[in-house]
């Protein structure tokens, strides 16, 4: 999310979001420091196409093509001081599953795709399934684990970088990812944009699945905490480098998956919750926080791309 303009009228930022909404660019309206009204926008690609709108408007904000802009800001705002009706019972949701997936069509992708793999695998147990879906193929020989070093990726199975995010080992991993994913995937794509988003989870999940393998010398691993650690990753990064980004991850829950980052090399968590694809969660997060930190240095024009 990033700052576009401040205004001490209400009616004024209700009517340039009017003008963007036009435009269909996403916008947001906080309140600002000495009762002054933020105009804010959501999706940051967004961003270069919504200044030119604010120049336009600024320039001439009586001009006859904003009038209508001005009426439904007007009517936007008597509705709302209008009184609110009856709340909806108790554990109805604000917005349908529908609603969320066509406003972060990649994450409801991706836990889709992800629970259709957990049924067809039988959650990790039709191993013959889930090689097909490792970063690179595998066998059982006598109970040991053996495979053919990177000769899968190098004959052209690329799909194998990104396949094991989608496998999961139990019904607790699924959840526990799904929960996390739904937390931060779902306002990083509205943040990114979906095809920005898309790029990013290929990245990650490419970075943090090779960073197992070469590391961690095991292909049999999955799931989407990879994704989870680069979404962490990038959060901190990009909030953190960039402060008018409107991006605030607290530091409570960085500190969070730190110490599980760190307790999973201790070898703890392997008695607790089975085998820890630790390489894969350190290779997420470093992967999501140079994205974002790269993101917020093009942001603020330190560097250009």
């Amino acid at each position: 999310m990033r700052k576009l303009a401040m205004f001490d009228d209400p009616g004024v930022a209700e009517a340039l979001r009017e003008v963007l909404r036009e435009a269909a660019i996403e916008s947001e309206l906080r309140p600002g420091p000495d009762a002054a009204h933020v105009v804010w926008i959501v999706t940051e690609h967004d961003l270069e196409r919504a200044r030119t709108l604010l120049d336009e408007f600024v320039a001439a904000p009586t001009d006859a093509r904003y009038q209508d802009a001005y009426r439904a800001a007007e009517a936007r705002q008597a509705l709302e001081r209008a009184p609110a009706p009856d709340p909806a019972p108790s554990g109805v949701p604000r917005k349908s599953w529908r609603e969320r997936a066509v406003q972060s069509p990649v994450t409801a992708t991706l836990l889709v795709a992800s629970i259709a793999v957990a049924l067809v695998t039988q959650l990790g147990g039709r191993s013959d399934l889930v090689r097909y879906l490792t970063i690179v193929g595998f066998d059982r020989v006598d109970g040991y684990l053996r495979w053919g070093g990177y000769s899968d990726l190098m004959r052209g199975q690329l799909w194998r970088l990104f396949t094991p995010i989608l496998i999961h080992f139990g019904t607790l991993h699924l959840l526990f990812n799904a929960f996390w994913l739904n937390d931060f995937a779902v306002p990083t794509e509205r943040y990114q944009g979906s095809w920005r988003f898309l790029g990013f989870i290929l990245f990650s999940a490419a970075v943090s699945n090779m960073a197992q393998l070469v590391f961690g010398q095991n292909p049999n691993f999955g799931g989407l905490s990879g994704i989870i650690y680069a979404l962490v990753g990038y959060l901190w990064a990009r909030g953190g480098a960039d402060p008018n980004s409107g991006i605030h991850l607290p530091k409570q829950w960085v500190v969070f998956f730190v110490i599980w980052l760190v307790l999973g090399f201790t070898g703890l968590l392997d008695d607790l919750i089975g085998h820890v694809a630790n390489f894969c969660h350190l290779g997420g997060f470093a992967a999501g926080a140079l994205y974002g930190y790269i993101a917020a240095l093009i942001a603020t024009g330190r560097v250009r791309h």
